[in-house]
């Protein structure tokens, strides 16, 4: 099962969810192996919850993009559920809007309420410090300096083919001068 997180959102956090809900969905381990979510901020929101949207990505069958909001902790039970339905999805289940295990019919809250337990957090930012002046002056010279000598070299390989022609091209010159023809250069 491969996770790609593209949020601040704690991965293994994430994740933790995610098999949870694959042991209720019953997936196999075969299944579980082809399965990619990738969990990014997306600016469009379910029009049922304000913190999360689906998208179940039909290029890739076990593929499933979860949209959340930034800066928002969305709602866990949502979250398993829109994960139970995209597995369901993939292995092309009936998921009706009135069921209460895929849908959003009456007791669906009951139904991932365990949801609530599990624990789902932002990871800590690092914040890196700002390099010093002279060390950004430094660093743009040695940029400088690898790019001087990179011309450089460029420079010396066009010389030797410039050598390398002139040397045909005098070559031609002496043939045509052999049979008296002149050429214009």
């Amino acid at each position: 099962m491969k996770l790609a997180n593209r949020t601040n959102l704690n991965s293994q956090h994430l994740r933790a969810i995610i098999l949870r809900v694959a042991e209720i969905e019953q997936l196999s381990a075969a299944d579980r192996q082809r399965v990619c979510i990738t969990v990014k901020y997306g600016r469009h929101s379910n029009y049922r919850e304000d913190t999360m949207s689906r998208v179940f990505a039909y290029y890739n069958k076990w593929a499933t993009v979860l949209r959340v909001v930034e800066g928002i902790l969305p709602d866990k039970k949502v979250l398993a559920k829109n994960i139970a339905w995209a597995f369901a999805a993939n292995q092309n289940a009936n998921t009706s809007a009135s069921d209460k295990h895929y849908g959003w019919g009456s007791g669906w809250q009951q139904e991932w309420a365990w949801a609530d337990a599990m624990p789902l957090g932002f990871e800590a930012s690092e914040v890196k410090p700002e390099p010093a002046k002279d060390e950004k002056i430094l660093a743009e010279m040695k940029h400088c300096v690898r790019r001087i000598q990179e011309w450089e070299r460029k420079a010396k390989l066009a010389k030797t083919k410039q050598k390398v022609w002139q040397k045909k091209f005098n070559y031609y010159e002496r043939r045509l001068k052999e049979g008296r023809v002149t050429v214009e250069r």
